[in-house]
């Protein structure tokens, strides 16, 4: 691991950051703002620069481990994974205190930013560093059967952003969930005005989380909307800049279980 941290020291595209969450700090390797795809195409490297979106800290990401931190007796000893991780922020602060974590992502180059930030916070974890791996994994295929239907939680955060994506979202999370009712997705979303879809069309809504929901209601499952002022605590939600507060969305999603409400009455 300290090979590809001396490698990635090495590389003008990233730095080493330091995130604070509450009372937490941790440390991670971002995209460096100044170095972008669009303004060194002399330097473009294919492995580095082909898809760099997971190479940022997302605000659902800050969330989503602010909710971790604040409620540790969730996680504890169970079985975790993180689709779509990117720089598994999430993923790392869970591995503090469940028995094995998954940070997934479709990009390997990512997965090695997310295999950097353990090394950074290796101190931190101690021997639950050893609990943690990345898979690369795309939602359009097959689960491997050394995952399927082996966690109790997944974790997700700004994940979908076209109304295919959440369908394959949704179709992935179940096959690697356990099928039980307490078995879980923890899904925070931050809804966009416009988004371009993978045809190159651009949407004027939001419509992957009205399409997600509709998974959801197709099989009739359990989905609590969650306010973000319960999902985290409210210290963390006025360090927010609140316009990007009032978009986020926060559910728990439970495949296997019933409905509390029926998801007519749902808001997006």
């Amino acid at each position: 691991m300290s090979s590809l941290l001396e490698s990635l020291a090495g590389n003008k595209r990233f730095c080493v950051t330091e995130l604070k969450i509450g009372s937490t700090s941790m440390q991670c390797i971002i995209r460096n703002s100044s170095i972008t795809p669009e303004c060194n195409k002399d330097e473009f490297d294919p492995v580095w620069d082909t898809d760099i979106v997971g190479h940022i800290i997302w605000i659902s990401a800050k969330v989503l481990c602010s909710h971790i931190l604040a409620n540790p007796n969730t996680f504890n000893d169970k079985r975790v994974v993180e689709l779509g991780a990117g720089l598994a922020l999430p993923s790392i602060l869970a591995t503090g205190t469940a028995r094995w974590v998954v940070a997934t992502d479709n990009n390997a180059s990512t997965l090695q930013l997310a295999q950097a930030g353990v090394a950074l916070n290796a101190d931190k974890l101690g021997d639950k560093v050893h609990n943690f791996m990345t898979e690369l994994l795309d939602w359009n295929n097959p689960i491997k059967q050394e995952l399927a239907h082996k966690f109790d939680i997944v974790l997700a955060a700004d994940v979908i952003y076209t109304s295919a994506s959440a369908r394959a979202f949704f179709n992935a999370a179940c096959g690697l969930l356990e099928k039980s009712e307490h078995a879980c997705i923890l899904l925070v979303h931050e809804q966009r005005r416009a988004i371009v879809s993978t045809t190159g069309k651009v949407e004027e809504e939001d419509s992957s989380l009205a399409e997600f929901l509709d998974c959801c209601k197709q099989v009739n499952c359990y989905v609590a909307s969650i306010p973000p002022p319960e999902f985290v605590p409210d210290d963390f939600i006025r360090s927010l800049d609140p316009s990007r507060v009032q978009d986020l969305r926060c559910y728990e999603i439970r495949p296997y279980a019933p409905p509390p409400q029926p998801l007519e009455e749902m808001q997006c």
